[in-house]
């Protein structure tokens, strides 16, 4: 049943998924359960930028990629922390303060900087960044493996600041791999939607200052026309 494949992928996903896997071995126990499956099916991840080509390569899946402005993640991060219903956040809410090492960036920064450093990139820098400089970086190179392997490997990418401007031009995208992505009465353009591209030169100085430019270079080129 349904139910059970979900309780199976719940209850195994703790024991078989990294946080942050960066290597496909690293989930392909996890996904073979449902690649098994009879029906047609969907799954949603996060932080699974690093594996998407070779899972798309091993199980011949259909692959899309979301990807959104880092301020506006940053900003989801922390307010989904500040709503969190115990008595650190709330007092954490009171206080105008986040601790954002409950989001663990340091853990998740240096391990995609390995990751990038066995890519051939360079290296950000280790130290001497603000903690949403470390976020900046992770969200830079993951998302830079992720847009790489949609353009080479076809699976479908855009932005969801596209997604807001022009929700039928997305659903043409999804019907191009045999899926039906319905908008109407569910999204509506807005048209003041920041363009991805554009926040991703508002942050050109943190770039230099990490020693990223070229690969925030090499992101936008990938993103033309999002």
């Amino acid at each position: 049943t349904d139910t059970h494949i979900v309780d199976k992928l719940v209850t195994q996903r703790r024991d078989l998924v990294p946080r942050y896997p960066l290597n496909a071995g690293d989930v392909s126990e996890y996904v073979s359960m449902l690649h098994g499956e009879p029906r047609q099916m969907m799954a949603k991840v996060n932080r699974w930028h690093f594996v998407l080509g070779e899972l798309q390569s091993q199980f011949g899946y259909q692959t899309v990629h979301v990807i959104r402005s880092p301020q506006a993640v940053f900003d989801s991060m922390r307010n989904a922390y500040r709503r969190q219903g115990n008595r650190l956040a709330q007092l954490v809410k009171r206080t105008g303060l986040v601790d954002h090492r409950a989001f663990n960036l340091r853990r998740y920064h240096d391990g995609v900087a390995e990751k990038a450093n066995s890519l051939g990139w360079e290296r950000p820098a280790r130290s001497g960044f603000s903690d949403f400089e470390a976020f900046l970086a992770t969200w830079l190179l993951a998302n830079l493996a992720a847009c790489r392997s949609m353009r080479n490997d076809g699976g479908l990418l855009f932005s969801y600041e596209r997604l807001l401007q022009d929700p039928a031009s997305v659903a043409d995208g999804f019907r191009g791999l045999g899926l039906r992505f319905v908008t109407d009465n569910v999204l509506r353009p807005v048209a003041s939607a920041a363009c991805l591209t554009d926040g991703l030169a508002i942050h050109g100085p943190v770039w230099e200052r990490l020693g990223l430019e070229s690969q925030a270079a090499s992101l936008h080129a990938l993103l033309e026309g999002e």
